[in-house]
């Protein structure tokens, strides 16, 4: 689960999250105004998809190490629950890096409540998608509620 919006205080008054339901997780992080994304979640599984009534967004996956990124379902789950879409590499050096990503607009503040008021709100963001095995990453609008545009 990607957490957006807290502060350091967020982690340690919840140093057990990890063991916390979903339920409770979103109650914490929407008591102190956060945004939740779930961090790829068909990256082992179909099935892994959690409650979108408890989830902010959804992400894509561009890591090379797994086959596919499930681009078009993040994508039509995205737009049919009205969730923000993300995208990231899911890197921790343990593969070439690679070039994808969530384009956020200048303007953003560099705190993290900006992002978290970014991803609630904006109704279109644009992301860099590299399917695994491809040589070049393409460019992707998504509006919130209705789907996307290659770039």
């Amino acid at each position: 689960m990607l957490v957006y919006g807290v502060e350091d205080s967020f982690v340690y008054e919840h140093a057990a999250m990890y063991d916390y339901t979903q339920k409770e997780l979103w109650d914490a992080v929407k008591a102190v105004g956060g945004a939740m994304v779930q961090a790829h979640p068909y990256r082992r599984e179909k099935n892994a998809l959690l409650d979108t009534a408890m989830l902010d967004g959804v992400e894509v996956n561009c890591h090379p190490l797994y086959h596919h990124t499930h681009m078009t379902e993040m994508v039509e789950i995205a737009a049919k629950h009205n969730l923000a879409l993300t995208c990231g590499g899911d890197y921790h050096h343990d593969s070439p890096r690679p070039h994808c990503g969530t384009y956020l607009p200048d303007d953003i503040a560099s705190t993290r409540r900006a992002l978290a008021d970014y991803l609630l709100i904006t109704p279109t963001t644009s992301l860099l998608v590299h399917e695994p095995h491809t040589e070049n990453p393409f460019r992707i609008t998504y509006t919130r509620g209705e789907g996307i545009v290659i770039e």
